[in-house]
């Protein structure tokens, strides 16, 4: 008889087991994978590429994880300070030297307050980073600048995100011959742009907003040959500005162009298209756009037939086998998309009055909203009642991969609502939901009930917010009821407060969420001081900013202190 050995995880080689380390996230290594048994966890004391993700992260695992890893183990690094871990950068620099974080690649510093970044910038070694992103909190500029001007210098620098820089841009002096391959800024300005273009020669992707689409900039003569991918938010920038700015970028092989609020200039001259992209851009291989133009009036719509026509021709269809679309839609406000398919951006507002689809296809493909993740859906115009009625079912598009929706709904037909919009939505796929019930509700019953009927469709919801659309005392008693229904899984919430009081019942409610922001909207200003004394008298475990008028807390578990958690040390009872 042969002898049959059966394989288990624990006696695979340690180096096979680093490679399975590699595919998981660090939670599930620290928290899990590190409580089946001991050699798992002698494993991973020696597992020298971590990835340590702080961002959604529970206060609880995030004191543990702090007390078990290496720091020298770690190669990347996220930090951060938004309303879902609200102090926890700081927390971290409590706990952990940051300098004795020697092995580091990549780095993300979300919402960052200058007194943290001061930290970080005085004891880490930048030398070895590869990637960077920093998103500051603040009015500050001197301290950004200051790490930014410090990181871009480092030869091993390949990535950098920058986010919410604003002024910090105009201060940051960049470096000639930059080795910097991919550059992201949420907010640039033309000038700042051509600059990037001008002392980067090594870029290669590069994605951009320009606010300031109607400056008067000189055209930089200096032609980057080196970007092959570019994704420009150009507001509403005429096309002979935006052509300026193409011919500075020869060699592109994916150009993307996103224009929310855009000039009729982009939809009007899209017979240009053709013969720019041969003559300027030889080497495009892929070209997405998204052009939407807003109508004050129906009768400004403009005919779509004529702008769709040129995108028929045998170049688009045929050659490069680009797919175009344009729609017009209406309910308070008129507008005119025109986009390629698949659609290119994340985020859509929808909007089923009017509207009116015309394609270069017959049949739009499945996976034309394959990328939209976050949908606006406004139910409250004056004409919505009869579509709530007549309630058909959306056979043009389907935003199946969508998992954040922010609604605006009338408060006493919330059932018809979710019942409109499952038609174009997968509720189960929902993770985060933002609503505003507007108008005064009659029936403080029905509304909770049918909002209860939402939450128990959204079984994966993790996110949700709750804005006050009618008086204050109707909406303190929904907002009671509806708390008393929030599920199990949700882990982030955000309501709108008017009193410490109110603040006090909301929290009472809600032993089971990792964050809670409270946007308080009296007309008064209100002090936190109080509430956050309160919950230092219980004994909360809580970190918290204030930013304006929000308090964002970052929330423990209840009844157990932060040293009450698991060693790395510790001995289990489980084992294979």
């Amino acid at each position: 008889m042969n002898d049959k050995r059966q394989l288990s995880l624990d006696s695979l080689p340690a180096e096979t087991i680093y490679q399975i380390l590699d595919l998981l996230h660090c939670e599930t290594i620290f928290i899990s994978f590190a409580n089946v048994c001991r050699r798992f966890r002698s494993i991973i004391q020696t597992y020298h590429r971590c990835h340590i993700d702080f961002s959604s992260i529970s206060k609880s695992n995030f004191h543990i994880i702090c007390r078990i890893v290496r720091p020298e183990n770690v190669v990347s690094l996220i930090l951060s300070d938004d309303e879902k871990t609200p102090g926890q950068i700081g927390l971290f620099l409590s706990f952990l030297n940051i300098n004795t974080f020697r092995q580091l690649r990549h780095l993300t510093l979300m919402k960052i307050a200058a007194a943290d970044l001061m930290k970080i910038s005085r004891r880490l070694k930048l030398c070895s980073l590869i990637s960077f992103t920093i998103d500051t909190r603040g009015r500050h500029i001197k301290l950004p600048v200051k790490m930014i001007t410090c990181v871009i210098e480092q030869p091993s620098l390949c990535k950098m995100n920058l986010i919410t820089m604003g002024p910090v841009l105009d201060k940051i002096s960049w470096p000639m011959n930059c080795p910097l391959q991919h550059l992201k800024i949420q907010t640039c300005t033309k000038k700042q742009y051509l600059t990037i273009i001008d002392r980067l020669p090594h870029l290669k992707t590069l994605d951009i907003a320009l606010y300031d689409v109607h400056a008067t900039v000189s055209t930089s003569s200096t032609i980057h040959r080196s970007l092959v991918t570019l994704t420009l938010n150009i507001g509403s920038m005429p096309m002979v500005r935006l052509e300026s700015l193409l011919l500075l970028t020869p060699s592109l092989v994916h150009l993307k162009l996103v224009s929310h609020n855009g000039d009729l200039d982009l939809m009007s001259n899209s017979s240009r298209w053709e013969e720019f992209i041969q003559l300027a851009l030889p080497e495009l291989e892929k070209f997405e756009f998204f052009f939407s133009v807003a109508h004050r009036r129906q009768a400004f719509l403009l005919d779509i037939e004529p702008l769709i026509e040129p995108f028929r021709r045998p170049f688009w269809l045929e050659h490069k086998h680009w797919y175009v679309c344009c729609e017009q839609s209406g309910t308070s406000q008129f507008r005119t998309d025109l986009y390629t398919i698949p659609i290119c951006v994340t985020r859509l507002k929808y909007q089923k009055l009017l509207r009116k689809v015309c394609s270069t296809v017959n049949n739009l493909p499945n996976n034309s909203t394959c990328r939209v993740s976050s949908l606006d859906v406004d139910l409250t115009g004056k004409l919505m009642p009869s579509v709530l009625k007549e309630n058909r079912p959306n056979t043009i598009v389907l935003f199946d991969k969508v998992i954040d929706v922010n609604l605006t709904l009338h408060g006493e037909k919330i059932l018809e609502s979710i019942q409109f919009i499952s038609t174009f939505i997968d509720f189960s796929r929902l993770q985060q939901i933002s609503i505003r019930l507007i108008t005064v509700v009659k029936s403080k019953d029905n509304t909770v009930v049918n909002f209860g009927i939402l939450l128990e469709q959204a079984g994966n919801l993790r996110s949700l917010t709750i804005r006050r659309g009618w008086g204050w005392y109707e909406y303190a008693e929904h907002l009671n009821g509806i708390l008393s229904m929030l599920p199990g899984q949700l882990k982030h919430l955000r309501v709108d407060i008017r009193t410490t009081e109110q603040m006090k019942e909301v929290f009472q409610q809600i032993s089971h969420v990792s964050s809670v922001a409270y946007r308080y909207t009296g007309w008064e200003h209100l002090r936190f001081d109080d509430f956050l004394a309160w919950l230092t008298e219980k004994g909360t475990d809580f970190t918290s900013i204030t930013i304006g008028d929000e308090l964002h807390m970052w929330l423990g578990k209840n009844g157990r202190k932060p040293n009450e958690i698991l060693y790395p040390n510790k001995r289990l009872k489980t084992s294979l």
